[in-house]
């Protein structure tokens, strides 16, 4: 059985300013969902269906507008989900995103241990030292994680500077193609800003 229920109305804020509305209205035992989606400007709609494990939840919305995004998020202690989302047709196009409905759970509160990964939820702007876990929960669950918790992770690696783009650069080689190119990403945008190549 999926540990949250996601059904219902609810709302994400990307980190590029964009935000989209979901309508899930069907969730399965199996963690199956399926429901509608609608962006901002409320002209794209799409189609929703996805797939929630323990606490990850991974989910494909095909728009209108010919393009399919790709959502990998992590729920944490708060029940909010944080995440990475990318055009499945041109996987250069990322953004973080974050929901502003915390989920209630189906099963237990988690485990003691969890604050051990650092699982505490980042929001754009947070400082490193806010991060449950510091440096080195960030290290287990880059090592240790779901690919969700490893992109959100990465994320939280390009606030300890050269530190955590070096943990990112490492990303470059895991298995995981979406956490590959989620790392690919934050290095080119933190090239752009220095100048210099992402793979340097």
């Amino acid at each position: 059985m999926a540990e949250y229920n996601v059904k219902g109305h609810w709302k994400i804020c990307q980190t590029n300013g964009c935000t989209a509305s979901f309508d899930i209205q069907s969730q399965q035992p199996n963690g199956k969902i399926l429901g509608t989606a609608i962006q901002g400007n409320r002209t794209v709609v799409g189609a929703v269906y996805g797939e929630l494990l323990n606490d990850q939840f991974v989910f494909i919305v095909t728009w209108n507008n010919n393009t399919q995004g790709k959502y990998i998020g992590q729920f944490y202690a708060q029940g909010r989900l944080v995440g990475a989302t990318f055009d499945a047709k041109n996987p250069g196009s990322y953004a973080g995103w974050e929901s502003l409905t915390a989920f209630t759970r189906h099963l237990q509160e988690p485990e003691a241990t969890d604050a051990v990964l650092g699982t505490e939820a980042f929001h754009p702007g947070q400082s490193s030292s806010a991060v449950l876990g510091g440096l080195e929960g960030l290290k287990q669950r880059l090592l240790q994680g779901t690919p969700a918790q490893r992109i959100v992770g990465l994320q939280q690696a390009m606030q300890y500077g050269k530190p955590g783009i070096d943990m990112v650069t490492a990303a470059l080689a895991d298995d995981a193609f979406e956490v590959r190119q989620i790392a690919y990403q934050l290095l080119q945008e933190s090239s752009n800003a220095t100048g210099r190549s992402p793979t340097s």
